[in-house]
């Protein structure tokens, strides 16, 4: 993962005066929340770079929303809709239904397949699509017709993410939507071999999933 780190370098100047050299200690440089620093300047950002870099912060924070992931291939289409509320998830599949709960170092995993129902306990791990959304950085993309689309300088950034997650693939095209302040969606093509995959995620109902943990407790 890559992540961009703006470094803060105090200068230490020295100045003649007719006496003695006195050092003189230089604040570091702030730059405020709509602005970057870049070879120590402060750089103010355009409302659509603003908009983009808040809308990722803000939805890396979430702990409860639900994230609906459309996959089209030639006739076929697969709906999987992952709900989120703090300490418990739901990921519904066409042909069964994962629940993860975490009760404080403990990670249960409740599985509802074809009337079976498994209950195992699992190693504790981040949510898998935050983890996603955080290797996304706001300088990758432009505003192009209203959505966020990736710029040519960057592509090989995010090839890197997809090509570690599926082996083979190749990034076709990539966009992003906005609302109210977070990531309203997300669309890609990938390419495997001759076959293509269109994927769309949706993320919503921020701040109003709940979900009942329907197994033992552990």
């Amino acid at each position: 993962m890559k992540k961009i780190v703006f470094s803060l370098i105090v200068l230490l100047l020295v100045t003649l005066s007719a006496c003695a050299k006195s050092p003189v200690i230089i604040e570091p440089l702030v730059c405020t929340e709509n602005q970057i620093k870049a070879d120590e300047v402060c750089v103010d950002l355009t409302g659509a770079e603003i908009q983009i870099k808040t809308s990722l912060e803000h939805t890396m924070e979430l702990e409860n929303y639900r994230l609906t992931t459309i996959i089209l291939e030639g006739e076929m289409t697969v709906e999987v809709v992952s709900e989120f509320a703090e300490n418990i998830s739901k990921i519904t599949t066409p042909n069964k239904i994962d629940y993860f709960y975490k009760n404080d170092a403990v990670c249960e995993h409740l599985e509802i397949s074809q009337d079976v129902t498994t209950q195992t306990i699992i190693a504790c791990s981040e949510n898998n699509n935050a983890l996603f959304i955080k290797q996304l950085e706001y300088q990758w993309f432009t505003i192009e017709n209203g959505k966020y689309v990736v710029k040519e300088e960057y592509r090989s950034n995010l090839e890197e993410i997809f090509s570690n997650a599926f082996f083979d693939a190749s990034l076709q095209s990539f966009d992003l939507s906005v609302d109210s302040g977070y990531l309203s969606e997300i669309s890609m093509s990938l390419l495997f071999g001759t076959e293509v995959i269109e994927m769309t995620l949706i993320l919503d109902q921020i701040n109003q999933v709940n979900i009942t943990w329907i197994g033992e407790v552990s």
